[in-house]
């Protein structure tokens, strides 16, 4: 082995000194600290790429939103708007639904759980995550006032999150030493999900013995109208609609929503007209609304009204219709390019008017009758 010379310093030396110990020569010391460092060096790439590999999550949930919503914040945000500076009631209303919420369903039985897993430093970051979603739904459900429909479907997107994050801390608590402790968080446990299935399974028993017509016009009415509509319009056609669940679904069609929530440019309209004159239909919105919906030239528009209505004639009916549906109703390329093909009345306060761009006519369409009668909804039990 050949052997070199290298100066170094007398501080040097004695440092080198105080790494060795008796019997090391200077190559040996030095060896060690080069494995050392190369030690050192890979766990740190190690950890950096780990703690990297965690934000990955995150990239590929705002990607995933960003290319289906085609913005990182949806149009369900945009679509709506909630509280203001001026106007503070929706978040009474949101705080009332969450608090509620958690009170019916016992999710508030999961707090406890929750507030244990954040104190354990390996999961952590884990925790921190998965509660950031969560407060991030909650702020968000709060701000735009909770919603009108039943079933909670605001508390989807928390609610798993929260239950894993309450999941952490039973973990952390039934591995601790104390064997009591062990106990007492199982008894903990099944007492809380014997609280949670108790509340949920009488509120699930409730909702099937009896019937909402709101659920039941969706869920029904609204179903066989897109259906006949996918048979009536061509593959490519795009409709214009208020309530685009069902009938986006349905059809399988290119749909553009009034209220915005499949449309980012509908979803601004009302988001700044909310922040500035506290309504969503106002006199700014409308006109901007009904001239980007019509411009699309849609194959089909449906108006939606609260009572019997003349479809050819396109005036102005008052409180029969929400503004932007009156706003669309009255613009004047529906009079000039689109004829009412189907009136349907679903029930005694509640029609759909279907309209077909330049005297197209769906198949199947009643003809002269042009009227559909699907109100057979089922009796209160």
């Amino acid at each position: 082995m050949a052997i070199t010379t290298i100066p170094i310093q007398k501080e040097t030396r004695n440092l080198l000194r105080q790494f060795g110990s008796k019997g090391k020569t200077y190559d040996q010391i030095i060896h060690e600290l080069i494995e050392i460092r190369q030690a050192f060096i890979s766990d740190l790439y190690r950890i950096l790429e780990e703690e990297m590999r965690k934000f990955d999550v995150l990239v590929d949930f705002f990607s995933l939103k960003a290319s289906y919503y085609g913005s990182v914040v949806p149009n369900t945000y945009l679509a709506k708007p909630g509280a203001g500076a001026g106007y503070l009631k929706p978040l009474w209303r949101g705080w009332t639904y969450i608090t509620r919420f958690f009170v019916v369903s016992g999710l508030v039985s999961t707090l406890p759980f929750c507030a244990i897993a954040f104190a354990d430093k390996r999961r952590r970051y884990t925790c921190v995550f998965l509660g950031s979603l969560v407060v991030a739904q909650l702020a968000f459900v709060v701000f735009v006032g909770g919603d009108v429909l039943r079933f909670d479907r605001f508390t989807v997107p928390f609610t798993p999150l929260l239950l894993a994050v309450a999941l952490i801390g039973f973990v952390r608590l039934a591995t601790t030493k104390p064997i009591r402790l062990r106990g007492f968080s199982m008894a903990a446990a099944l007492v809380c999900a014997a609280l949670m299935v108790g509340l949920n399974g009488g509120r699930v028993q409730r909702v099937l013995n009896k019937v909402c017509y709101h659920d039941w016009m969706h869920a029904q009415v609204q179903r066989r109208i897109g259906a006949y509509l996918r048979e009536a319009l061509p593959p490519d056609a795009s409709i214009v609609v208020n309530e685009v669940g069902a009938i986006a679904y349905e059809t399988g069609m290119i749909t553009h929503d009034m209220i915005g929530l499949t449309d980012a440019t509908v979803g601004r309209i009302l988001y700044e007209s909310y922040h500035r004159y506290g309504v969503s239909g106002s006199e700014w919105s409308v006109p901007r609304i009904a001239d980007y919906l019509l411009s699309k030239q849609p194959n089909c528009v449906i108006i939606p009204s609260y009572s019997r209505i003349e479809p050819d004639v396109h005036e102005a009916v008052g409180r029969r219709m929400h503004p932007i549906w009156e706003g669309v109703f009255t613009h004047p390329d529906m009079a000039r390019h689109y004829r009412c093909g189907l009136s349907i009345r679903i029930h005694d306060r509640k029609y759909w008017y279907v309209y077909f761009r330049d005297g197209f006519q769906a198949a199947g369409a009643p003809g002269d009758a042009r009227c559909m009668e699907v109100h057979e909804y089922p009796e209160q039990r």
